[in-house]
């Protein structure tokens, strides 16, 4: 009896050792203070032995909200809402959607280089790291700094763990963000998760019943009868180049120079179609002819 009893103490001890091991092998480690006054913008790493960290952006791109230009309601939406938030007022979230280069992203790096002298911090975290929101707003919390926490393109699928945490922190449970920290995010799609016809109607637009499997650039149409895919963007016809800002200004060759424009802005997109429109012409009639057409930018 006494041998069985030192055995069942001994296989205790055991345990004891291994859920001690258990548990420090999947402990989260806290997230280390970075040096606050190296930027004003940080970026969340996530390392392969689970040490998590904030980064400092050497370079944060030089970009005010004064430079960006045709969207100015867009612009003083979000100024509004951040100088609300610096100033301590009730302030949202924030979610720009749009296609690519439509100034989503401009429009929060304006705002961090607009307010940063009076204390906006900006920290950028990848999509698969929302699941340690609250933990990073745990770190943050008694700063005396304002932080924006973003995420640039925005989706989930079903069951992400990610949209969870988002969601948690959104709708404002026990892990609610504090009153220093704000959400802006950007995203392609307007619709964050996918949402499928069966759970509205019968009819059905893909093979898996998505409802909006594309939007912006990644939008298509389709035959409602078949539902094959009749329309959509190919990226080969896209711009050489995307850029953030493209502003001209010509009233210095007016006054200067003299200079009158011999094209208006309606017929020089009408020209820019109609090339589009003249090489795809080309590349079909090549392709249907039994040719290997490489679509290249010209």
């Amino acid at each position: 009896m006494a041998q069985t009893d030192a055995l069942l103490a001994e296989l205790i001890k055991r345990a004891d050792r291994l859920i001690d091991a258990l548990t420090q092998a999947h402990a989260r480690p806290q997230l280390a203070p970075p040096d606050w006054d190296a930027s004003v913008a940080y970026r969340y790493r996530r390392y392969r032995d689970g040490r998590t960290a904030l980064v400092p952006v050497p370079h944060v791109a030089n970009l005010s909200l004064d430079d960006l230009q045709e969207i100015d309601d867009q612009k003083e939406k979000i100024k509004r809402n951040t100088a609300h938030f610096m100033a301590g007022l009730p302030a949202n979230n924030v979610l720009l959607t749009g296609a690519r280069g439509t100034g989503k992203s401009s429009l929060i790096k304006g705002c961090l280089n607009t307010y940063s002298a009076e204390g906006l911090r900006l920290i950028e975290v990848d999509k698969a790291d929302l699941i340690d929101l609250p933990d990073l707003i745990d770190a943050v919390a008694d700063r005396p700094e304002r932080f924006i926490v973003y995420c640039d393109d925005l989706s989930f699928e079903d069951g992400d763990p990610a949209y969870k945490a988002l969601k948690s922190i959104l709708d404002g449970t026990v892990s609610a963000a504090g009153a220093n920290v704000l959400i802006y995010a950007t995203s392609n799609r307007r619709h964050l998760l996918p949402e499928y016809m069966s759970e509205n109607a019968t009819y059905t637009h893909t093979s898996d019943g998505e409802v909006h499997p594309g939007e912006g650039v990644e939008e298509k149409g389709f035959n409602k009868g078949t539902g094959e895919v009749v329309v959509e963007v190919d990226p080969a016809y896209f711009r050489p180049t995307e850029v953030d800002l493209l502003v001209g200004d010509a009233s210095k060759a007016k006054n200067e120079l003299g200079w009158v424009p011999q094209t208006t802005v309606q017929q020089l997109c009408a020209e820019m179609v109609k090339s589009d429109v003249d090489r795809f012409t080309r590349d079909k009639y090549l392709m249907d002819g039994g040719h290997d057409v490489t679509l290249t930018q010209e």
